[in-house]
């Protein structure tokens, strides 16, 4: 069909992210800052998309609002119970509210913002159902971001069922681009185990 001229029409998947206040002049998306993980893929309902059909149109694209970071992992038989992602970038949020404004003329986004992540405790965690072992096969976990998060690096901790920490991190620049994945080489969680010295 065509996209009727006489409003604005946007389409937005999964719609389970859409927050309150949103509205066809801008919509707002909610990213979690906990959310569990998932086998080899995304969390469910994390990976945004977004419409903005010109008035006239025949057809729409969807295109991404986040990216995501892929961490290949191995260990020594520890099991843990999450993942806690830290930006080095310390003002940078990496969850909160996503606001998304679209250009109806063009049919595409027109700008992404992002507000209202919790600065003071700026990280994304995975959470695992059941204590996942970390052996010496190698498994594969993934982050859901931001545009433009990571461009300093990142603290990567795992935590362990006894409540200790194993903490691995990079300095290098992994900004994350939206609609791809930044695949991160495959690592060995170190078996020191981390004392807490920030937040």
């Amino acid at each position: 069909g065509t996209v009727r001229t006489d409003g604005k029409l946007a389409a937005v998947y999964p719609y389970s992210m859409v927050a309150p206040g949103a509205d066809n002049n801008i919509i707002k998306l909610e990213l979690a800052g906990e959310y569990p993980a998932a086998e080899d893929s995304c969390p469910s309902e994390t990976l945004a998309a977004v419409a903005f059909p010109a008035a006239g149109s025949t057809s729409m694209k969807m295109e991404y609002i986040f990216g995501a970071i892929k961490f290949i992992l191995k260990g020594n038989g520890e099991k843990i119970v999450g993942l806690r992602l830290i930006d080095n970038k310390k003002d940078f949020c990496l969850w909160g509210d996503c606001l998304v404004v679209p250009d109806y003329v063009k049919g595409k986004i027109d700008k992404i913002s992002f507000e209202n992540g919790n600065t003071s405790k700026n990280k994304a965690v995975l959470t695992f159902q059941k204590p996942k072992v970390l052996s010496s096969e190698a498994q594969s976990f993934y982050f859901t971001l931001p545009e433009g998060s990571l461009s300093e690096g990142f603290v990567l901790r795992a935590v362990v069922d006894d409540g200790t920490e194993r903490q691995l991190s990079s300095s290098k620049s992994n900004t994350i681009v939206r609609g791809n994945v930044t695949i991160m080489q495959e690592n060995t969680m170190p078996a020191t185990v981390y004392t807490p010295d920030s937040p």
